[in-house]
């Protein structure tokens, strides 16, 4: 097995995923990581599908191996506060999220408007709340930056430092 046999499973899992077709999407990504390549996307997004099946235990040392793989997953890092919430690791869930929440802090997103909209919106997949909330502080942050930065090009020469 080799890099095209990699990729082949990894489609192929994908497109099982997408259509919910979850312990296929298992398989495939099982014969993705059999050929070799550790990969934490792979990773996640296996883990994911055992999160879809109600295998929270199975799903949790897959999103570790995405962790371990790439630190700061903060996609496998969701998915596993989910897992350890399902599995009542109250702690264990918190701990991810607080985790969550300083990545946020490191971006500058708000985080009581964060709790809030989690806490009216439980139904909701929080990675698309936190996404919302990144894109609109960016936006705030090009708004700012166009606001202060006037240049006036009608200093002479000499006045220009």
């Amino acid at each position: 097995m080799g890099a095209n046999s990699y990729e082949t499973f990894a489609n192929l899992g994908n497109a099982k995923f997408r259509m919910e077709n979850y312990q296929d999407a298992i398989t495939n990504y099982d014969k993705a990581i059999a050929s070799g390549k550790a990969d934490a996307l792979l990773y996640n997004n296996r883990g994911k599908a055992k999160l879809n099946l109600q295998d929270y235990k199975g799903s949790i040392s897959d999103f570790d191996k995405s962790l371990e793989l790439k630190p700061g997953n903060d996609k496998a890092l969701e998915n596993r506060a989910e897992a350890r919430y399902q599995l009542q690791d109250w702690k264990g869930s918190i701990a991810d999220f607080e985790k969550l929440i300083f990545y946020l802090y490191r971006i500058d997103v708000n985080e009581q408007k964060l709790k809030t909209l989690l806490q009216r919106n439980p139904e909701e997949d929080a990675g698309n709340i936190i996404a919302d909330l990144i894109i609109e502080r960016q936006r705030q942050k090009i708004k700012t930056r166009e606001q202060f930065s006037t240049r006036d090009n009608n200093f002479e020469e000499e006045e220009k430092w």
